[in-house]
C-alpha cells in the first residue's frame, strides 16, 4: 500500500479526532506536532504579534479544531482549515485589542481629571484659570466640531450612557465608542492648550 499523502494522512487524523478515544488522543497529538510549529512562526511573522499572544491564540485554535472535527468537510485541506482558524482568532483578537485601547486613552485621562480637580471648590488661581481655559476651548471645539461636542456634552456633563449616546446619532455602541475616542483626540489639542496655567505639557 502506498504511503498516504500529508493531507490524506491528516484527513485521517482529524477523522479519528473526531471519532475519539485514545486513537483520536494519537490522532490529535500527531496533527498537532506537524502543523503548531509552522502556524506558530506564521503568526509571529505575519501578525507580529508577541510569541506568548501567538502561542495562545494557536492553542486555542486547535482547541476548537478538535472540537469541530467532525464538521470537517474536505473542502480545502486541513492545513488551510486550521490556518483559517487562526486567521479568525487573530482578527478577533485585533478587534478586542482596538477596543481596549479605544477605553484605555491614559492621555484622556490625565486632562480629565485635572478637568475635574480644577472645577471642584478651593481650587488655587492656576487651577481656576486652566478650568475657564477649558470651558472656552470647549465651545471653540463645539463650533468646530459640532457633533464631537454634543456627543461630549451629553456623555461627559449630561451623564448619559454610551448606549444612549448610540442612539441619538442613530448608531451602535461600537461605532460611538470609535467616534468618542477620535472626538477625545480632537478634544485633547485644544485642551492642552490650557496646560500652560497648570505648568504641565501633554
Amino acid at each position: 500500500m502506498a504511503p498516504l499523502q500529508t493531507d490524506e494522512q491528516d484527513v485521517l487524523y482529524l477523522a479519528q479526532v473526531a471519532a475519539g478515544g485514545p486513537l483520536g488522543e494519537r490522532a490529535a497529538e500527531s496533527l498537532f506536532k506537524r502543523h503548531f510549529r509552522w502556524l506558530l512562526r506564521d503568526m509571529e511573522q505575519s501578525f507580529r504579534f508577541a510569541a506568548g499572544i501567538s502561542e495562545e491564540l494557536v492553542l486555542e485554535a486547535f482547541a476548537r479544531a478538535f472540537k469541530a472535527a467532525a464538521k470537517f468537510r474536505k473542502q480545502a485541506k486541513v492545513s488551510t482549515w486550521l490556518y483559517t482558524i487562526v486567521f479568525h482568532l487573530h482578527a478577533d483578537h485585533k478587534e478586542k485589542t482596538d477596543k481596549v485601547k479605544m477605553v484605555n486613552d491614559p492621555d484622556w485621562d490625565e486632562i480629565s481629571a485635572l478637568i475635574a480637580v480644577a472645577h471642584e471648590p478651593d481650587t488655587s488661581a492656576e487651577q481656576e484659570a486652566f478650568a475657564q481655559c477649558v470651558d472656552e476651548q470647549f465651545v471653540s471645539f463645539a463650533i468646530e466640531f459640532p457633533e464631537c461636542g454634543q456627543a461630549m456634552r451629553k456623555f461627559y456633563y449630561g451623564q448619559c450612557s454610551l448606549r444612549d449616546v448610540a442612539k441619538l446619532f442613530g448608531t451602535s455602541e461600537d461605532t460611538m465608542r470609535s467616534r468618542m475616542y477620535q472626538c477625545r483626540k480632537r478634544f485633547r489639542k485644544f485642551a492642552s492648550e490650557c496646560l500652560k496655567f497648570l505648568g504641565k505639557k501633554l
